[in-house]
Formats: structure tokens, C-alpha cells, sequence
């Protein structure tokens, strides 16, 4: 009983310094974002400038177009009596916090009794850094030119992403329930929809027309769902409307002078030599689960992940902003907040695939092991002789390569976080 609830204690301990490491690392990071005056280092980002805009609305009225992230920092800043510039390092470094969070409840959720919770916080650990793959003699750039599922450069995305990993996780609930749980997983997904477009308008760009084919597909001539689906639809989309034309008038800027052009891969031609490759690059992993594994296109949230995923591509790859704007890559936002979620639910996937519950396996590979061992160790160690006592060497392989993609993709990630933690620049 002692040693129980010793053992309790310290994962309670181990949780919560881990949850204390991240907040101070993004705080590092946000501070030196919004303090630094050291030349000679690049704590690049876009959060001063959305600082300043929201001393200026406030001030003389300059309007924001999604202003969930100044509203919010203004807030924090009034009832703490701190400056907007800390209460934006603490917003942000709160927001990394919660998108941890979510990632580790979705892989506790979603394997649960498949493994500890030790493992689903070492996932969340790789999940929080993981980057798309780099190779230095395609591209110098890490970030630019393929994007990368962590984002520490861009406030009003970060605050999106956690509205994403929420709208994709209750439409799918909305689906596989009825009458009262159906309204109440709706209530929270109209929610969470408004509160992700007043931070960013990117996502929803993607999720409306995702969800839609969605639900059409997989389940046709439900005629009340789509009812209710179009009661929560009709007031976002007039909402992302009102955004489109405010984002266009915004400022001193006319509508003529700041215009939507077709734009056939030509903004993101300006980072990367190859785009195609440059996508490649970033979703190596993911595009492996789904092209080894045809178990894998029945997970509904990993098919609506690349459902919106494909639907985020489309402004990224197709439009642009004429003007000064042209190389802000703003249509590329949705496709950097949808790809932590489709990152997520592959690994997700790809651990439900190798069957780590290992129940109706051989117990006798267990013999040679102290009683002592522990439940999940005992089921790592099974997973691993099985693995190795696979005799179809087709899945054998896919596995290996599955695997070595996701290593490069944390190994790049790492690399990624060290230059933005040391200062030598997100790009």
C-alpha cells in the first residue's frame, strides 16, 4: 500500500515537473521574443507587432480582425496589473502548456489500457517537438519552405491549435452519439468553432468544408443531423465572412489595393525549390500510416485530420495576397495548425496497429523476467519479442521504416527548438 502510493506521488511529482519545464522553456522563449536586444541574436517572431496592435486598439480603435489573443492579453494584463508584454509571454507559454495537455489526454484516452501513462507523456514529449524531416541539401531552411507541426513564432496560431485538437476530437463524437450527448458534444464544437476563429480564421477555412464531405460521405441522408450541423455552420461561416471583408479593409488599406489573387504554387515556390518534396518532408510519417496500413483509413479521426489537412493545402498552394503581403504566406496558417492534430492521431494509430496490448500472445517470453516487472514493461517486452518473431517481413519493414520516419521527423525537431532556443532563428 505504501509503495503504491509512493509510486503515486512521483508520477504526480514527474507530471508536474515536466508541465513546469515546458512553461519555462516557452517563457524563455516568448521573453526573449519580446526582450531581447542582442543583435547578434534572432528571437524573430510576429509577437511584438501583435502587442503593439493591441495597445493601439485600445488606444485609438485600429481594428483587429481575430482579436482573441490581444482581447485576452489585454484582459490578463488589466486584472494583474502587469504589462501587455508579460501578460503575452504568460498567455502564450499557457497556451504551449494546454496543447501539451491535450496531446497527452489524447493519447491516454485513445490507448488507454494499451500503455502507461508514463509513455503517453514521453509521446506528448516527442509530439511537442517533432518538425518536418530536414535535409540540408534540398533546403538550408528548417521551417521555411516546410512548415513544421510546433509553431513558437506566430502568437495568434498558437492560440488556434488547441481549438483544432477540440473541433476534431467533438465532431467525431457528434457522429458516433445521439439525442442529449449529441447536443451537448455540439454545444462544446460551436464553441470551441467561434473561439477558433476569433484567434485565427485559417482553420476553419479547412474544418468547414472538411466536415461537411465528412459527414455527407459517412453518413448519408441523415437529414436531422445535418439540421442540427447546419445550425452551428450558418452562424461560423457568417462570422469567417464578416472576418474576409474586415481582413481586407483592415487598416488604411482599401479593398482594391489588398486583394485575393490565384496564385498556382507561387508563394511557396519563393521557400522551396520542390513544394511537393517540401510536403514530403513534412508529412512523412503521417502519409506512411496511412499508405502501410488500410486499418488505418477506418480510424475517423485520423480520416477527418486528412480530410482537413488535403483542404488546408488548397489556399496554401492556390492563393495568395497580392501586394506587400505576397510572401506572408498568410493562407499557409490553416495548414500549420491542422498538422500537429494529423501528427497526433497517426502516432495514435500507428501504436494501435503494433498491438501493444499483446493479451492473446505467449506468456512464456515473460519466464526469464523478475516477477517484479512491472505490467508495462512486461507488455514492451512482448511487443518486442513478438516483433522480432514476426514472420511476415512486409509488416515487419513497414514498421522499421514507420519508425525511422518518426525519429527523423524528433530528430529535426530537435535541431528545430535548439536554433529557436538558442536564438539563431525559427527559418
Amino acid at each position: 500500500m505504501k509503495n503504491q502510493l509512493i509510486r503515486k506521488a512521483l508520477d504526480i511529482l514527474f507530471f508536474c515537473s515536466i508541465i513546469i519545464i515546458i512553461f519555462c522553456i516557452s517563457s524563455y522563449i516568448f521573453y526573449n521574443q519580446v526582450y531581447n536586444d542582442n543583435t547578434t541574436l534572432k528571437y524573430d517572431s510576429d509577437l511584438l507587432p501583435h502587442i503593439y496592435y493591441t495597445e493601439i486598439h485600445f488606444k485609438e480603435g485600429y481594428p483587429i480582425s481575430y482579436p482573441l489573443f490581444h482581447y485576452t492579453i489585454y484582459i490578463v494584463s488589466n486584472i494583474f496589473l502587469i504589462s501587455l508584454n508579460t501578460s503575452a509571454i504568460i498567455i502564450l507559454s499557457l497556451q504551449k502548456v494546454i496543447t501539451f495537455l491535450l496531446i497527452y489526454n489524447f493519447f491516454n484516452y485513445f490507448l488507454e489500457n494499451k500503455i502507461s501513462k508514463k509513455i503517453c507523456m514521453l509521446l506528448a514529449i516527442i509530439q511537442f517537438f517533432i518538425s518536418a524531416i530536414y535535409v540540408t541539401f534540398f533546403n538550408v531552411n528548417i521551417y521555411l519552405g516546410q512548415g513544421s507541426p510546433n509553431l513558437w513564432h506566430n502568437p495568434t496560431s498558437i492560440m488556434s491549435i488547441p481549438f483544432a485538437f477540440l473541433s476534431t476530437f467533438l465532431i467525431i463524437k457528434i457522429l458516433k452519439n445521439k439525442g442529449k450527448k449529441q447536443n451537448f458534444y455540439l454545444f462544446f464544437l460551436f464553441i470551441s468553432l467561434i473561439l477558433s476563429i476569433l484567434a485565427k480564421p485559417n482553420f476553419m477555412i479547412a474544418f468547414l468544408p472538411a466536415s461537411c464531405c465528412f459527414i455527407l460521405y459517412y453518413h448519408p441522408k441523415k437529414w436531422k443531423l445535418y439540421l442540427k450541423f447546419s445550425l452551428i455552420l450558418i452562424p461560423v461561416i457568417i462570422l469567417v465572412t464578416m472576418q474576409f471583408f474586415s481582413i481586407l479593409h483592415n487598416g488604411t488599406t482599401a479593398l482594391n489595393e489588398r486583394k485575393i489573387i490565384f496564385d498556382f504554387f507561387g508563394v511557396s515556390s519563393n521557400y522551396s525549390k520542390d513544394p511537393l518534396f517540401s510536403l514530403i518532408l513534412l508529412i512523412a510519417f503521417p502519409f506512411s500510416i496511412l499508405l502501410f496500413y488500410k486499418q488505418s483509413r477506418k480510424n475517423q479521426y485520423l480520416m477527418f485530420s486528412w480530410i482537413t489537412f488535403a483542404f488546408s493545402l488548397i489556399p496554401f498552394y492556390f492563393f495568395a495576397e497580392d501586394g506587400n503581403k505576397y510572401l506572408h504566406v498568410n493562407f499557409g496558417w490553416g495548414r500549420q495548425i491542422v498538422i500537429p492534430v494529423l501528427f497526433t492521431f497517426s502516432i495514435i494509430e500507428f501504436l494501435k496497429i503494433q498491438k501493444i496490448d499483446c493479451k492473446h500472445h505467449d506468456e512464456n517470453i515473460l519466464k526469464n523476467y523478475p516477477q517484479e516487472t512491472s505490467q508495462t514493461d512486461k507488455e514492451i517486452i512482448k511487443e518486442w519479442f513478438i516483433f522480432k518473431l514476426m514472420k511476415n517481413h512486409k509488416e515487419k519493414i513497414k514498421i522499421i521504416v514507420s519508425w525511422i520516419l518518426l525519429i527523423l521527423h524528433l530528430l529535426s525537431g530537435l535541431l528545430y527548438f535548439y536554433r529557436i532556443f538558442s536564438g539563431m532563428g525559427y527559418y
